[in-house]
């Protein structure tokens, strides 16, 4: 017959095997969670990398496609919503902004806006993105982004050239011309992040200013865009971006956008793995 000592010491084996395997099932539980949460990864090279997409379906000749939002001329409408409403500014504050957005364009492009307005060259006003286009964030490293995505505030200044024989550049393009397909940008996006529940927590906001003039095709049916972005944690990055616009039947317009932000704007990868071989295929092939 066994001893009293030998039955507790097989039912402290069974109790610690017992604990080994539900702290193991639950480990791999809550790894098996983290990888369901979907949580894009940080690409080497990059602190942050984040995925903008605008889809929506927007109508033209509707000036007043959302409450506020007023004065819509396709995708851009007037800016004081999101200055007063959406960054919730002070008149005081957006003069100061208006201002930086002419500093920047003097500094950058060699513009003087306030006399190429005056000489009608240009047109220098304030916008608010068509809200019906959708924009919103459906990526970001490190983060889960619902399916649905996070809806992107979009508004700022901008330069669109209408002098039809072009304006010389100066600043950091000396040598190179804007045209009546040209347009530059001085803005801040304006990011409503929520929770589980879908309900708002907190904004995050980038800023963006213009490193080359956006080109638009002489139809309006395509734009490309290069912007340099700025936030107060990841620092400076880079922002490239599309816009293509497709006429419905129905007279309205669908937005099919793309926007990748990197910070920093290049990558610090300078070498990369040797394995796998380019040319190699998947064992078994």
């Amino acid at each position: 017959m066994k001893s009293l000592n030998t039955y507790k010491n097989i039912t402290t084996i069974v109790i610690t095997l017992i604990s080994i395997l539900c702290f193991s099932t639950t480990s791999y539980a809550d790894d098996n969670k983290k990888r369901r949460a979907g949580k894009m990864s940080t690409p080497d090279g990059f602190d942050q990398v984040l995925l903008y997409m605008g889809t929506g379906i927007f109508d033209p000749n509707n000036p007043e496609p959302f409450p506020g939002v007023t004065g819509c001329n396709g995708g851009f409408c007037d800016g004081e919503f999101f200055q007063k409403e959406i960054m919730k500014r002070t008149d005081e504050e957006i003069a100061a902004l208006e201002q930086s957005a002419k500093d920047y364009f003097n500094t950058e492009y060699g513009l003087n806006v306030d006399e190429l307005v005056a000489d009608e060259r240009i047109e220098f006003k304030d916008f608010t993105f068509n809200p019906d286009i959708q924009y919103r964030l459906y990526a970001k490293s490190g983060t889960r982004v619902p399916s649905e995505g996070w809806i992107i505030r979009d508004g700022g200044f901008h330069i669109v050239v209408k002098d039809p024989n072009g304006i010389e550049l100066g600043g950091d393009h000396i040598g190179k011309t804007a045209t009546t397909n040209n347009m530059m940008f001085f803005g801040n996006y304006n990011i409503l992040v929520t929770d589980r529940y879908g309900y708002p927590k907190r904004e995050l906001i980038i800023n963006y200013q213009s490193s080359d003039p956006a080109l638009i095709t002489p139809d309006g049916s395509l734009m490309t865009f290069n912007c340099e972005i700025i936030h107060e944690k990841w620092g400076v990055g880079q922002a490239y971006g599309t816009y293509e616009f497709i006429p419905q039947d129905d007279g309205r317009i669908q937005a099919n956008g793309r926007n990748i932000l990197t910070f920093g704007k290049l990558s610090t990868v300078t070498e990369y793995p040797a394995f796998p071989a380019h040319d190699m295929h998947p064992y078994g092939h």
